[in-house]
């Protein structure tokens, strides 16, 4: 996470590197979304859970958040299962 850090502070003081950065995150943003629409979601939905995932992977991974909760391995599974929903026991043929 602190390469992914430094680039996107480097991405703020050159455009090609934020040309980069910008694509790097419309393609995860785009696989994800795929996941979700290959589980039978819509295309607003499939892009509502990918957007939540994407930013919970950013967000979580730059916070300490061992000290905010005993049980924080209990909690990020619960905080999946809500971005997965009913999804998460599917299977996909």
């Amino acid at each position: 996470m602190l390469i992914e850090l430094a680039v996107r502070d480097w991405a703020k003081r050159d455009a090609a590197v934020a040309a980069v950065v910008s694509e790097v995150d419309a393609f995860r943003f785009k696989c994800a979304r795929e996941l979700f629409l290959q589980c039978g979601l819509g295309v607003r939905e499939a892009s509502s859970r990918s957007l939540l995932l994407y930013a919970y992977v950013f967000g979580q991974s730059l916070m300490v958040v061992d000290q905010f909760d005993q049980s924080i391995e209990a909690l990020k599974a619960d905080i999946m299962a809500m971005i997965a929903g009913d999804i998460a026991h599917t299977t996909v043929p």
